[in-house]
């Protein structure tokens, strides 16, 4: 039985595949931050103030 196993390089590049099919909500909330808080009405989403630093985590910058 022949067992396959990724290379580094695999697993990073279906992980960047992946998370460029989230929202930046989605991003925002595995990025481990903390939601905003506070009241709003329904139906809306706060603006996520992170996005561009989760973002430049994806890319790898940090």
């Amino acid at each position: 039985m022949d067992i396959y196993l990724p290379t580094q390089a695999e697993i990073r590049d279906k992980c960047r595949e992946i998370r460029s099919l989230w929202s930046s909500r989605e991003l925002f909330k595995r990025a481990g931050e903390p939601e905003p808080t506070g009241w709003m009405p329904p139906g809306t989403e706060r603006p996520l103030t992170t996005r561009a630093r989760s973002l430049r985590r994806l890319a790898g910058e940090e």
